[in-house]
């Protein structure tokens, strides 16, 4: 499914997010409606060398955290493990302890808006527009909030949790699911679970509403991941429509949010052109 016309009635709330690396633009709602449209890319936010450094450490362990583990820290682990280096084994229990330990998946909002995703925000220049969305309607119920697009990394979807209290005031929660993979990986399964994050399934979903909170789903998912694209906005989701059926079932509204500039942060190794 393909979104290239710009037109409001699949926007519920709009983020813009530019990214400092590849120097990719942010796009409005009007820019939106063509992709042929020149822009000039706006100055960018000023950030302290420090806080450029935090935003890129942060950057670099979301998005490398599964290969660090799997190319690096476990292997040396192991290796020194087999070396009867005492260290190693307790550091490595650690880590296989902090794999497989329950999670309390209820979102801790001193966590979710604390600094260092403000500094997030600032390296990416996150803008949001919620102008469509009827506060009073949104506090008299729950609602599912269908986020798009993926993106090689969702980074709109992660830094909105840092926004919720700033767009919807702090009686509200929007709690989001993610692949099962997420939580297979020490420290980072614990950063998800801490921004309310739960593995995506009907009984997850409904454990989030029964609590009283908003749910969110990407329904593109990972295969949404290799539509990517510099020229054109497009998303996964007539195979999906299950996510919209459940949402019916649990007596939710739907909200659909889309990222702009979510597929134009990373790019996926001999693919451009945002076709499989």
């Amino acid at each position: 499914m393909e979104k290239n016309d710009g037109k409001n009635s699949l926007i519920g709330v709009i983020t813009h997010t530019s990214h400092r690396i590849s120097r990719s633009p942010i796009m409005t709602k009007m820019e939106a409606t063509t992709k042929k449209q020149a822009y000039v890319l706006p100055p960018m936010k000023k950030m302290s060398l420090a806080s450029h450094c935090l935003a890129f450490t942060l950057l670099f362990l979301l998005c490398g955290w599964y290969q660090l583990c799997i190319f690096v820290i476990f292997p040396l682990l192991l290796y020194f493990v087999y070396r009867g280096n005492q260290i190693a084994i307790f550091c490595l229990t650690v880590l296989v302890v902090a794999s497989v330990v329950p999670l309390d998946h209820r979102p801790q909002r001193w966590f979710m808006y604390s600094w260092p995703w403000l500094c997030l925000r600032d390296y990416f220049d996150v803008e949001a527009d919620i102008s469509s969305i009827d506060l009073n309607k949104l506090k008299a119920k729950r609602h599912c909030f269908f986020e798009f697009p993926h993106g090689v990394f969702p980074m709109g979807q992660f830094l909105s949790a840092s926004m919720i209290k700033e767009l919807f005031g702090d009686e509200e929660m929007i709690c989001g699911t993610g692949a099962d993979i997420i939580f297979k990986f020490p420290i980072l399964r614990h950063v998800f679970s801490m921004l309310g994050t739960r593995p995506v399934s009907r009984q997850n979903f409904k454990r989030i509403i029964d609590a009283g909170h908003h749910a969110a789903v990407v329904p593109g998912g990972i295969a949404e991941m290799y539509k990517i694209s510099n020229e054109k906005e497009t998303i996964y989701f007539k195979s999906r429509k299950s996510t919209v059926k459940l949402a019916i079932q649990l007596g939710t509204d739907i909200i659909p949010i889309y990222f702009f500039g979510n597929t134009r942060l990373f790019t996926v190794v001999g693919q451009s052109n945002g076709e499989r």
